[in-house]
């Protein structure tokens, strides 16, 4: 089943909650793509149309257990009408699905995940970022963080405003970027904002919900003049 969609679909809302270990999951909602969903609804392809190719962005999303009926669905469609296939940053436990479709794979490295209960800076290696955190202490960086539904007003502006003075594209991407901050499609959305010591923005992350219990990182933004150690 296909469809196409110009606001987010509760259907993708409830099959990005269930997806779990994919942090690309959420920008499926990217506004912009086409949808093919597995005959049972339990898993979904995004997709845009791009010089006679539909180009996937990511792995289906859903349930595991539907994602082959998913991609047979998209290529029987594909191949009907006529349209190339290509795949941006699937996954591993994915490749084989499009393999077996006569897809090649290239390796284009690994997304990032940071577990907070396992992560720490100690040791040599992280010498360089500890100086760098310390860095943000001695200039008296403090973080605050907002559903994206309860950030202030003048803090949207503010933010809007940084966005515009460092010419940042936040609407640009495609399987790693959803942008649309602040149009009321991503209410629970994470904003987490860091200030100066004299309460000056200088930056912020936003972060999406990718299954019942990660969050990705979807646009961060900084000023030019930010304390090195703030990303």
């Amino acid at each position: 089943m296909s469809a196409s969609s110009e606001v987010v679909d509760d259907r993708l809302v409830k099959l990005v909650s269930i997806s779990s270990d994919d942090p690309l999951a959420p920008f499926v909602m990217r506004p912009g793509k086409e949808y093919v969903f597995s005959p049972d609804g339990q898993a979904v392809i995004g997709y845009r149309l791009k010089f006679g190719t539909a180009v996937v962005g990511g792995d289906p999303v859903g349930d595991r257990d539907s994602w082959a009926a998913a991609v047979d669905e998209f290529v029987a469609l594909m191949k009907s009408k006529g349209k190339r296939i290509a795949v941006l940053a699937a996954g591993e436990q994915a490749r084989d699905l499009w393999v077996a479709h006569g897809l090649a794979s290239v390796p284009i490295g690994r997304d990032v995940v940071v577990r907070p209960e396992k992560f720490d800076l100690v040791g040599r290696k992280f010498r360089n970022v500890r100086q760098a955190i310390q860095r943000t202490h001695n200039a008296g960086v403090t973080v605050e963080s907002y559903l994206e539904m309860d950030v202030p007003a003048e803090v949207k502006l503010e933010l809007r405003n940084i966005v515009s003075a460092t010419g940042r594209d936040t609407e640009r991407g495609f399987s790693m970027i959803l942008g649309h901050a602040f149009d009321g499609s991503q209410p629970e959305s994470l904003m987490v904002i860091a200030r100066d010591a004299e309460g000056r923005i200088l930056g912020s992350h936003r972060y999406l919900r990718a299954g019942p219990a990660d969050l990705s990182l979807d646009v961060p933004v900084r000023v030019n003049d930010s304390p090195n150690g703030l990303d």
